[in-house]
């Protein structure tokens, strides 16, 4: 706005200068076509001095300074748009499984072979006269059954008199032949065992563990246990399986 202003006052400065110049030039003209003008050097002077001064008024017009404007900062660039995440691929379906094949049919379990006559090693010096007839009635029992009655006397008296190492050995080696005729006769009429009295198994375990064989041992028990027997105590077979695991343990150096 002040450059206006200065600008205006300029213009009409030098308007009213020429102007008066002008009309000094006409009346100097006039005056010359009328009357010779001699004018002296202080005249001239004078009027040199007023130029100047008239001059010397006019301010001279400022340039106005132009101030560059600040460049436009750049627009950032717009960020990328993010992809967009891949759609998951669907989950594959589960192959149904495959149907159980069929359990095989149990195989019929085979007819028992009939148990031959009881071979039974005759007994030392160390055996009583009860006891070698007991030995020998059993040699010449016949049918499955009557050889298994009579293969419990023996081993019963040889668990009776199992304080005697010779009478201990002798009932702890009758345990095979004692389960091949159980086995026999399970199979073919298990309901004379209906009752579950084991006494042949009772006796066989403890003559076996008295001699040391504990794994025989332990084996009867599990026998008698699968053919849901009791040797007539509380804690039953189970019970006596641990005491025989203990004793065992005991027995290793």
């Amino acid at each position: 706005m002040k450059v206006i202003i200065v600008i205006i006052l300029v213009a009409i400065g030098v308007y009213l200068f020429y102007r008066a110049k002008e009309t000094a030039q006409q009346e100097t003209s006039e005056n010359e076509s009328s009357t010779p003008l001699n004018r002296t050097d202080a005249e001239i002077n004078a009027l040199d001095e007023a130029e100047k001064s008239v001059t010397a008024d006019i301010d001279p017009v400022p340039t106005p300074v132009v101030t560059p404007l600040p460049e436009p900062e750049p627009e950032p660039e717009p960020e990328p748009e993010p992809e967009p995440e891949p759609e998951p691929e669907p989950e594959p379906e589960p192959e149904p499984e495959p149907e159980p094949e069929p359990e095989p049919e149990p195989e019929p379990e085979p007819e028992p072979e009939p148990v031959k006559g009881l071979t039974l090693t005759k007994p030392g010096s160390w055996a009583s006269d009860t006891f070698k007839k007991i030995v020998a009635q059993a040699k010449l029992a016949e049918g499955e059954q009557a050889q298994f009655d009579a293969l419990l006397q023996v081993i019963s008296h040889s668990y009776k008199m199992r304080k005697q190492a010779d009478y201990c050995q002798y009932g702890a080696k009758l345990h095979q032949v004692y389960i091949g005729l159980f086995d026999y006769l399970y199979q073919k009429d298990k309901s004379q065992f209906a009752d579950g009295k084991a006494a042949g198994h009772l006796h066989l375990t403890t003559l076996l563990n008295d001699v040391g064989h504990f794994d025989k041992a332990l084996a009867l028990c599990k026998h008698a246990m699968a053919h849901q027997l009791s040797d007539g105590t509380i804690t039953g077979f189970e019970g006596r399986i641990g005491r025989i695991e203990k004793a065992k343990l005991k027995a290793q150096p």
